[in-house]
């Protein structure tokens, strides 16, 4: 890490930077001890601290964690392994063997038969490490106070249960179940559709279903398998059990429900596998890759697939993990809050989405959830977003927020969202929008693309393509509001950045805003305001922050570029002021 900072500072932006300022590069960090005296959470994430601490680290950190997830894209116990050491709750079973295997022992039966029974056995072994979770608080008690908790209509009781779970059992249970569908993903390799099948088990409902087109209903899904035609599967969830999976081999299938399903993991683990086929999935509340007090899993290979939400999904994880994995198509994700890649308190939240050209939709036409900020806009919180409870203005019990990432490997995509997106975070979270390859186009309103406000840490980084940047109204594009950094970097590419006040490396009330371009002719349309690197701090009466700093930075490192109204090719630009408003722009 000591080299990386000393390749990195040596070179001349950041070398001007601070010969400027007049500082230390070991001191361009947000500090603990002028936080400590406005903001507060439990349960703040290691990966917070080394993002806002250590600047510098963010790109290759980001870029290796990134490349570790598209890599090992194909099992579910690497993708779980991934979003649960991001919340220090990585638990490594198959380090030294794999515990799951020894449940073939003693199986004397072929075929589908011996899978069903196979799993049975494997699932209630693993059953021990929820009771171990759980052991201090039932269950059933936590499960009604959910769904209200998300709507905030409470809060206190559901709260006081959060720190009785055992998530490091809560994560073994999770990891020995990936493990045991690894197990039954090989098996049906070299497994025919033999009989149709149903049975009620204590466990749930285990249904096999050959090449039809088949209607099926899911009251309380233990194992569901399906081994082709055009099917549609209707939740109507009697009871959430504690292990749920589905398999569908083949076909254009359509997915309905309400809540907690197709891969919820509600106090439970629950994973839906499609292999292939253009589908459709629909889950108003918790569901499509979410998990609350356990991990939730949807992995779909191959099709152009829609996938429509409400509240909570598509990759959102609270008090567990929630995880949305799309290898090849060009799909459709929509969804009007908490989804897409969101992490609120203790979770992790990833969509992982390998190939094709994508749309991301925070739905903000039809609005039902408007901003504080703005009211003609939803707050979505999607796309790369990392969310906490700020309680300082209520009753005090502030929780430290999750982290988020939205990861899009190739492609040309676009996003778009209205307040809170695209790499953006709140109250101690962390969010993450990386995409890898492809011309992009991301339009957002306010708190966007690289961006946060109060405490949180919100990266964009996009690597190789001529992108579109539109940001309509306030921070934006690498801007840190109330002690958040904003973070920003494009790599590659001919872009345009529509932008508005605080934005392009725009600090405000002592946070830190940092924007990088590095290669491009590029073209900025700029707003007056804040912004191009430059820092603010107002103060409506006397306060210790005048004492603190502020920072905005802005970098274009190559390429000719044009500035409309402000800034200049090949220019350097400052500011210091007695309030420790530090600002600075740079074009290589």
């Amino acid at each position: 890490m000591k080299i990386l900072i000393i390749f990195l500072i040596i070179q001349t932006p950041w070398k001007k930077l601070f010969k400027t300022f007049k500082m230390d590069e070991r001191d361009f960090y947000i500090k603990d001890e002028y936080m400590n005296f406005y903001g507060g959470g439990k349960g703040k994430l290691f990966i917070y601290d080394v993002f806002r601490k250590n600047p510098f680290v963010i790109e290759n950190y980001i870029k290796t964690i990134a490349g570790i997830i598209i890599q090992r894209d194909t099992l579910p116990n690497f993708l779980l392994s991934t979003a649960s050491f991001l919340i220090n709750k990585n638990v490594r079973r198959d380090l030294i063997k794999n515990p799951v295997k020894e449940y073939w022992k003693g199986i004397n039966k072929k075929g589908l038969s011996k899978i069903i029974s196979f799993y049975i056995k494997a699932t209630q072994n693993t059953k021990k490490w929820i009771d171990y979770a759980f052991e201090e608080i039932k269950r059933d008690s936590i499960l009604k106070l959910i769904k209200s908790y998300f709507y905030e209509e409470d809060s206190k009781l559901l709260e006081s249960s959060i720190d009785k779970v055992d998530y490091l059992y809560l994560f073994t249970g999770a990891m020995d179940f990936c493990l045991i569908i690894n197990e039954i993903i090989d098996s049906l390799k070299n497994c025919d559709f033999e009989n149709e099948y149903y049975e009620k088990t204590p466990y749930g409902d285990i249904i096999i279903r050959g090449k039809e087109n088949d209607t099926i209903l899911l009251e309380n899904p233990f194992l569901v398998i399906d081994f082709g035609g055009d099917d549609v599967y209707i939740s109507k969830l009697k009871k959430i059990p504690y292990f749920s999976l589905i398999i569908d081999v083949s076909g254009n299938d359509v997915y309905k429900a309400n809540s907690f399903s197709f891969g919820a993991g509600i106090l439970s683990y629950s994973v839906l596998i499609d292999f292939k086929g253009n589908d459709k999935y629909y889950c108003e509340f918790g569901g499509l890759g979410s998990g609350i007090f356990g991990t939730g899993m949807l992995i779909d290979f191959e099709g152009n697939d829609f996938y429509d939400g409400k509240v909570f999904g598509q990759g959102a994880g609270a008090f567990g993990s929630g995880i949305l994995f799309d290898k090849k198509g060009n799909d459709i994700y929509h969804i009007y809050q908490y989804g897409q890649g969101f992490g609120y308190h203790l979770g992790s939240g990833l969509l992982f989405d390998k190939y094709g050209d994508d749309k991301y939709i925070g739905e903000d036409k039809d609005i039902i959830f408007p901003s504080p900020q703005t009211k003609e806009h939803n707050a979505n919180l999607v796309q790369g977003m990392g969310f906490g409870k700020r309680a300082d203005y209520i009753d005090g019990h502030s929780l430290a927020g999750g982290i988020g990432l939205l990861i899009d490997y190739k492609g040309n995509d676009k996003y778009s969202a209205g307040v809170f997106a695209q790499g953006c975070s709140y109250w101690y979270g962390v969010g993450i929008l990386f995409d890898e390859e492809g011309n992009d186009s991301l339009k957002g309103i306010w708190y966007v693309q690289g961006a946060g406000a109060h405490f949180g840490v919100g990266i964009l980084l996009n690597l190789k393509g001529n992108d579109f940047y539109y940001a309509e109204k306030n921070m934006a594009q690498g801007a840190g509001h109330d002690f958040t950094l904003g973070y920003f970097m494009d790599e590659k590419g001919n872009d345009k950045y529509f932008s508005p006040n605080l934005s392009l490396g725009a600090g405000n009330a002592n946070g830190m805003g940092i924007f990088i371009d590095k290669e491009g002719n590029d073209e900025y349309n700029i707003k007056k305001g804040i912004n191009l690197g430059d820092a603010n701090l107002k103060l409506r009466f006397l306060s210790l922050r005048k004492n603190m700093p502020t920072y905005g930075v802005f970098f274009d490192l190559g390429g000719r570029d044009k500035y409309k109204l402000k800034g200049r090719n090949k220019k350097k630009w400052f500011k210091i002021t007695e309030n420790n408003e530090y600002g600075f722009g740079f074009d290589k």
